[in-house]
């Protein structure tokens, strides 16, 4: 099974389930408590060393050395199950409560130069329905999906006057898992399913020294190839 992280429509079970808002899609709005208390907002602004995941130009806002740590409480509300079958009901999601990690680091070299690294979790989605009750059409076949991202980089930024260019590589850490119960109660999966994939971020940013500043992010696709997953859990 193969996953382009930059732009793909992936499916975690086949049930529906309601929207969180605190995502697009999979991925997290932000990294970094300030771009996420901005709403997002992370291209043509200076979040110091939580740059180095969003623009990593804006990384030339660092003075010096900064370090910057925290994380995201993630608790969806879940609910899904079947509908239009005898009986069908819907059932509550265990998965309510995640930790995501990120920290940073930024140092300014000198007037033109700044690197950082940093290790972020990026996204994640799941479900936990082992506690609901197995039974025909009912109990959402006591299924448990995760996926969890987590990207580690370099972010490398050049400022020459108010123009600002940056390069993050990318080292990508993912996994997947997928199973569930068939109604006889016959357990469907593989387990675990882990891969690294390799991207890079592109970022530019021009500060117009009167209060405008402009800026553009270019993320490249990164495939991630969590085997067997998908096939093993459609083959029944």
């Amino acid at each position: 099974m193969k996953i382009n992280t930059a732009t793909k429509l992936i499916a975690l079970s086949i049930i529906a389930s309601t929207m969180v808002q605190a995502t697009n899609g999979d991925h997290l709005i932000a990294v970094g408590a300030k771009a996420r208390g901005m709403g997002g907002v992370n291209i043509a602004i200076g979040h110091g060393a939580e740059s180095g995941l969003n623009n990593p130009a804006m990384l030339t806002s660092v003075e010096g050395t900064e370090i910057a740590f925290g994380g995201t409480v993630f608790m969806p509300t879940i609910d899904s199950g079947f509908s239009g079958f005898p009986g069908a009901t819907s059932y509550t999601s265990d998965a309510d409560m995640n930790i995501i990690p990120e920290v940073s680091i930024a140092h300014k070299i000198n007037d033109s130069w700044y690197i950082g690294v940093g290790m972020w979790g990026t996204a994640g989605m799941g479900t936990d329905y082992r506690d609901a009750p197995l039974a025909p059409f009912g109990g959402n076949q006591n299924m448990v999906t995760n996926l969890q991202l987590m990207q580690f980089g370099v972010p490398i930024a050049y400022k020459t006057g108010g123009l600002s260019l940056a390069v993050t590589p990318i080292l990508q850490y993912g996994n997947l898992d997928m199973n569930y119960n068939d109604f006889a109660g016959t357990n469907t999966g593989t387990g675990l399913a882990q891969d690294f994939g390799f991207g890079y971020n592109l970022g530019i940013a021009y500060d117009f020294s009167n209060g405008l500043t402009i800026g553009a992010l270019y993320k490249s696709a990164i495939e991630m190839d969590y085997a067997n997953q998908l096939s093993t859990s459609t083959q029944p």
